[in-house]
């Protein structure tokens, strides 16, 4: 047997595969594509060495691949609400997704000098078994020259001889797959970069009906604070969250249809820099014909027979009180209630839960 070539469903060998990577040597192994070759992301001169065999005279952003969705939440940093949960489903449909740097944990001997990282979670049991336990991501590309189509069969073989590249035996019998679609998420709102959007995956926002008694204080003003906090997780970027499929409603149990906003609701919205100079309420019974995946009220009172996934706005299970009646102190105390619950729950939503 060739000592590059490695039979990696015996122990020893699969073992041996792990050492070259793990001394920052290239290996070729089996994708969900093609043949990818690898290195592992410990240190700057194995991205060095990827670079060479390629040849490419100038820095890349090949993707980072992982062997499991566990392993790459280690790496993430805390997301925009309904992210990380997104990641989990469109990385197992094979696709590559490319996220802001900032999104993950780099390794500190690693300067990546790209704005955006691509990430994959490659579903081949081959690549799974090998990298299982690996705590670092693994840089990989296809096997080929830059320009070339990715190679296969002896003519990897023998390239891989001929560089003195370690290869494991399922990567020399795998046919070359249609290429992975690219989603982007380092613009303002996902892009398909190649191929379509996935099938069955949907945008990874939640759609959110808030409740109060009258839709004219509490709810209207909870829906914008909302929507205001949503935008504050992605820092400085502009983003419209309608385009990441979040969308926000309001509505009253006893709400008269049309009524405006409460004129204390729409100052205290003001000293906040919101407008609810334009919000007409709607009654409960005018969403009953949509579904939402959560349903959130102020109150025990406010659960209807009629709503399903109900709960308190306020995840520690505090209701707000209403300040209709009150003084405009009130209305600024049910503010302060509305943003600490609404903070509280988008935490939750970052966290997954």
């Amino acid at each position: 047997m060739s000592i590059f070539s490695l039979n990696l469903k015996k122990t020893d060998e699969l073992l041996k595969a792990r050492d070259v990577l793990d001394y920052g040597d290239p290996l070729i192994i089996a994708t969900d594509t093609v043949p990818g070759l690898s290195v592992s992301l410990k240190s700057s001169e194995s991205y060095v060495k990827l670079l060479k065999l390629k040849g490419y005279k100038e820095d890349r952003p090949f993707t980072w691949h992982f062997p499991s969705i566990s392993a790459l939440q280690k790496t993430l940093r805390t997301l925009p609400p309904g992210i990380s949960k997104w990641l989990e489903e469109v990385l197992t449909k094979k696709c590559t997704v490319i996220v802001p740097k900032e999104w993950l944990i780099t390794p500190e001997n690693i300067k990546w000098p790209f704005p955006n990282i691509g990430i994959r979670v490659p579903q081949n049991i081959e690549w799974q078994t090998l990298f299982k336990g690996v705590a670092t991501p693994v840089l990989a590309t296809s096997a080929n020259k830059k320009g070339n189509k990715p190679l296969t069969g002896k003519e990897l073989k023998d390239w891989a001889t001929s560089k003195k590249i370690n290869y494991s035996k399922e990567a020399i019998l795998l046919k070359n797959a249609p290429a992975s679609n690219v989603l982007d998420l380092s613009q303002s709102k996902p892009t398909p970069l190649r191929g379509e959007w996935p099938k069955g995956i949907e945008l990874p926002g939640k759609k959110i009906l808030i409740v109060c008694t009258g839709n004219t204080c509490r709810s209207p003003l909870a829906a914008e604070i909302l929507k205001q906090e949503i935008k504050k997780t992605w820092g400085a970027k502009n983003i419209n969250i309608q385009d990441w499929g979040w969308e926000v409603h309001s509505a009253g149990l006893s709400a008269q249809e049309g009524a405006p906003a409460n004129k204390k609701s729409q100052l205290v919205a003001q000293e906040i820099n919101l407008n609810l100079s334009t919000f007409r309420s709607k009654s409960l019974f005018s969403f009953q014909e949509e579904s939402f995946d959560e349903v959130l009220g102020m109150t025990f009172s406010h659960q209807h027979q009629s709503i399903n996934n109900f709960q308190l706005l306020d995840p520690r299970n505090k209701e707000i009180e209403d300040p209709f009646g009150g003084d405009i102190e009130a209305y600024r105390r049910a503010r302060k209630a509305l943003k600490i619950a609404i903070a509280k729950r988008v935490q939750l939503w970052q966290k997954n839960i």
